[in-house]
């Protein structure tokens, strides 16, 4: 078997994968250092013929393309390609995901991270063992905030008979959920929703992602000495999170202050709207109404109520001061105690969006976007 790395283009495809894998734990990588190194180390001995690795380079570094040949000729089982040019971060998941598709199994890893090698391959020899979950943590999720000082963020297991009953017991709370080990067809509608969705966030992806798998089936949380150990990049810098998301679209930087906001919003959509894992139109409603009254106050509101005057979103709401009174009124406790998701609402969004959208590209994709989501029996 070749070793060598295939460098493909965006609309190439990849490497056919053997019929075998049942598991794949995908690393869309950018960076490298000493700590990418570990973690190739670490992928080395997972590896194996029904549990594979799968690596998309978007360095454009032949020096680090050279070392992923070397890491495949020691274990065939760790697939590689090379972006022949970048083609962002967001781009490199969703070819990974699309790479994945096909498989049962699926978990995805950060190229700045670290974790021991049970983390993943516990949880997938549970969820392999219990029919009943849709994903599965072994071991200890921690944080590094920058302060070089890990805090544990292990969700609790979430376990119910319906969709409704265990949404109503999560939680928005510090966790790593697109990193939890998943089955491929319990996030397969929240991937479809990402890919379609013309604006994305880091919160946007991890809500849309644990709620399609609620509606699977139970997250199991399990005691283990496996941990991942987890460095978020845009943690805290407003900037990155803009040029993450942002780049190359002329919209206003203000915008940061209203992802939160969006998330909300999709979040509703999604569960309702023509991309739910739920059948049933009742259930769905239900379901998204729940997640948006709680969402709204606990993820919104109180978030943006403390930077209202911050030079960003001040400068934006003086230059549309229409806005002003809006957000008052939609931040208000009057509001908030009668909230339910509304036309009235949804336009607010659409208004927003639109003012910080300067050229109305992202503004039109996402009016059409939503246009389909709502389309729903």
């Amino acid at each position: 078997m070749s070793s060598d790395i295939p460098v493909i283009d965006k609309e190439d495809e990849p490497p056919e994968l053997p019929k075998g894998v049942r598991c794949a734990i995908i690393l869309p990588t950018y960076r490298w250092n000493s700590r990418v190194r570990s973690l190739l180390g670490v992928l080395l001995g997972i590896a194996n013929e029904e549990v594979v690795v799968l690596v998309s380079d978007n360095s454009e570094n032949k020096e680090k393309r050279d070392y992923l040949k070397k890491i495949r000729s020691i274990n065939p089982n760790i697939f590689c390609v090379a972006q022949k040019t970048n083609i962002g971060g967001t781009e490199n998941v969703f070819f990974l995901w699309s790479w994945a598709r096909n498989i049962d199994y699926i978990a995805q890893a950060g190229d700045d991270d670290f974790f021991s090698q049970e983390y993943f391959l516990e949880a997938y020899s549970y969820l392999t063992n219990d029919s009943n979950a849709s994903a599965a943590e072994t071991g200890t999720a921690l944080l590094d905030l920058g302060n070089h000082q890990f805090q544990a963020i292990s969700q609790p297991s979430i376990t119910g008979s319906t969709p409704l009953h265990r949404i109503q017991k999560w939680r928005n709370v510090l966790r790593i959920t697109m990193y939890n080990m998943s089955r491929q067809k319990a996030i397969a509608p929240a991937i479809s929703y990402l890919k379609d969705c013309p604006l994305l966030s880091t919160t946007l992806a991890e809500i849309i992602i644990e709620l399609s798998r609620l509606c699977f089936g139970n997250f199991i949380s399990l005691r283990s000495s496996g941990f991942y150990a987890h460095y978020p990049s845009t943690l805290g810098n407003e900037e990155n999170y803009y040029r993450l998301f942002c780049q190359g679209r002329n919209i206003d930087p203000a915008i940061i202050y209203f992802f939160r906001l969006f998330t909300v919003i999709h979040s509703y959509l999604f569960l309702t709207g023509t991309y739910s894992p739920i059948e049933n139109r009742n259930e769905r409603l239900i379901c998204g109404e729940t997640v948006f009254k709680y969402l709204y106050f606990e993820f919104f509101v109180n978030f943006i109520t403390a930077r209202t005057k911050e030079p960003v979103l001040m400068e934006f709401l003086i230059k549309h001061h229409h806005l002003i009174e809006k957000l008052q009124y939609f931040t208000s406790v009057e509001f908030v105690r009668n909230i339910s998701f509304s036309k009235e609402f949804l336009d607010f969004y659409f208004e927003l969006l639109k003012a910080l959208d300067y050229e109305g590209h992202t503004y039109q994709m996402m009016s059409n976007f939503v246009a389909k989501v709502l389309d729903a029996p």
